[in-house]
């Protein structure tokens, strides 16, 4: 048996194809027709088939939110911040301006005031007592005032309504069981021997 020469094989004439036939459905692979000049272009290939497109008359409309929902939406991202800030912040504060050892005297200290002894502070108690009344201070600064959120809740509804922005439900509700389980999880972040 011999095998053919490739040179033999090469000048035979090929079989020509007309590259205006119908693509074949079933090969995804298959450029399509253009419009414009009748070739084909396989790069703007697109996968919707004439029925399916949206005629150039009906142009999707965007749904637009009214003023006091794109408010609400910003309350809510607002009381989000806030709330989460307020349970967690003092717990941080907590940890950066106490050792544990002046976790354990203040907790003492407690006790000696609601028990009958004589309270007998020292000059070291006396600085850390200071040192809590600070601490308290900044915890109570912590929340947004009233003023501070409406400052922060109409430039943000601004922003919403500008990009037609809205939480949809699902968000809003990641938001809020993160903002109440985050504090809980707080702890095991610091080092047992630390609390």
């Amino acid at each position: 048996m011999k095998t053919p020469d490739l040179i033999d094989i090469l000048k035979e004439p090929t079989e020509k194809k007309s590259i205006f036939t119908e693509p074949d459905p079933d090969d995804f692979l298959q450029p399509e027709k253009t419009e414009e000049n009748g070739s084909f272009d396989f790069f703007t290939a697109d996968s919707t088939s004439d029925d399916e497109k949206p005629s150039p008359d009906k142009k999707e409309e965007k749904t637009f939110l009214s003023d006091d929902e794109y408010r609400d939406n910003a309350s809510m991202v607002v009381g989000t911040i806030d709330a989460l800030q307020t349970l967690t912040l003092p717990f941080l504060y907590q940890r950066a301006m106490f050792t544990r050892d002046e976790r354990l005297r203040l907790k003492q200290i407690k006790q000696m005031q609601q028990s009958d002894e004589e309270l007998i502070l020292t000059e070291e108690d006396q600085i850390l007592l200071d040192k809590y009344d600070t601490f308290l201070q900044l915890k109570d600064s912590v929340p947004f005032t009233d003023m501070e959120s409406k400052m922060l809740i109409d430039p943000l509804a601004k922003i919403f309504k500008k990009y037609n922005m809205s939480l949809g439900p699902e968000i809003m509700l990641f938001t809020a069981l993160a903002t109440v389980s985050v504090p809980r999880f707080l702890p095991l972040f610091t080092p047992l021997e630390r609390m």
